[in-house]
């Protein structure tokens, strides 16, 4: 089976990590060139596979809740250090 190589410049990774697009390193090659060429570079490899509409919706809630629950910490963490500050006044 033939599959097609995104064009997608860069991956973001949740850790920080940018990642440079397999098509970037060549034009019009096999998946599998690409591949070689890229194991040729320093640095970690991603390899992905795009996800159904159906997974991506719900990729895309769990992401949503987790981000919410990430905020309301960062946000419970702040006032309660604004609150200890102003009790010390």
């Amino acid at each position: 089976m033939s599959r097609r190589i995104h064009g997608a410049a860069l991956a973001l990774a949740p850790d920080g990590t940018v990642f440079v697009g397999l098509a970037q390193f060549g034009d019009g090659e096999s998946p599998t060139e690409l591949l070689r060429r890229a194991l040729e570079e320093d640095g970690e490899i991603f390899i992905g596979v795009a996800l159904s509409g159906k997974e991506r919706s719900g990729v895309a809630l769990r992401l949503d809740n987790a981000s919410a629950e990430a905020a309301a910490y960062a946000v419970s963490r702040r006032q309660r250090r604004r609150r200890a500050t102003t009790r010390r006044r």
